[in-house]
């Protein structure tokens, strides 16, 4: 995307209405859990971790519409872009409201899911993409090393 992105930590006082113009997006990490209330228009909103309720818990997009809500755990990011239609220019979209819900308080097990929880499953998932890719790093090295220490046989030809 050649638009402009703008990023915001979300905390309490940020609680409103907000308007994001068309081509434009934005990246919000919530201090608190609270949710977004798309209040006229349409979103996608990317998340940076897995969707609730997905067993496999792929990264992936969620198309919001005017009425929707998105529940947000705190320190995880979401990234708003206004819904342009298949074939429509981006800059004629409309704009998008949308408001930030913090929840009423946080308690101790949401503080303990954004301060340990939430770290220590990122970390566990970096730890595994590492040692997938350190496994392929090896193999590659390998073949590569392999392919250059054989021997080299010629055809005779007839």
């Amino acid at each position: 995307m050649s638009t402009a992105a703008h990023s915001l930590p979300l905390s309490a006082r940020t609680s409103g209405a907000w308007t994001l113009a068309a081509g434009r997006a934005i990246a919000m990490r919530p201090r608190q859990n609270g949710e977004i209330l798309i209040i006229n228009g349409a979103v996608w909103a990317t998340l940076d971790g897995p969707h609730e309720g997905l067993e496999s818990g792929p990264l992936g997009d969620l198309y919001l519409q005017a009425g929707e809500r998105l529940r947000l755990i705190a320190g995880r990011q979401v990234v708003l872009e206004p819904f342009v239609p298949r074939g429509a220019r981006p800059q004629l979209a409309s704009a998008v409201k949308f408001d930030w819900v913090p929840s009423p308080q946080a308690s101790a097990a949401d503080s303990w899911e954004a301060t340990v929880a939430q770290p220590a499953d990122d970390l566990g998932r970096a730890l595994g993409e590492a040692q997938r890719a350190f496994g392929r790093l090896v193999r590659g090295v390998l073949a590569w090393g392999g392919e250059r220490l054989a021997p080299r046989t010629q055809r005779a030809f007839d």
